[in-house]
């Protein structure tokens, strides 16, 4: 048996897209960045003026439900980034104040010490 070779189709790609599938509406994208700034469907949902019930309506769309994963990971990597640049700036400070205290500290501590050989 001899393959006979099928022709190369520059439009099936296009093609694959079902047609029926839409988009994100205007009020999902209003709620999603809403749900961006807290990751909380109240919150989000009045913010955005949207039914909080309708939110969860949209939940059984596989892209909105996707989408919505995605805002919240990306409000928790913002927040993290956030939590540890403070964290770094005030374990500088405590460096900074502790260079600046040390000297005292071991004044105090050696006159203490003097004090108790006497």
């Amino acid at each position: 048996m001899s393959t006979i070779p099928l022709p190369q189709c520059d439009s099936c790609d296009r093609n694959l897209r079902n047609p029926h599938i839409r988009e994100l509406s205007d009020r999902q994208r209003r709620f999603l960045e809403a749900y961006r700034q807290g990751p909380t469907i109240a919150p989000a949902s009045r913010l955005a003026g949207i039914n909080r019930a309708t939110v969860y309506r949209w939940l059984a769309d596989f892209r909105f439900a996707d989408a919505m994963r995605a805002a919240s990971v990306e409000f928790y990597q913002e927040h993290r980034a956030r939590v540890i640049a403070e964290e770094a700036a005030r374990r500088r400070w405590r460096e900074e104040r502790e260079q600046l205290h040390r000297p005292m500290r071991c004044y105090y501590l050696a006159l203490a010490r003097a004090a108790r050989r006497r």
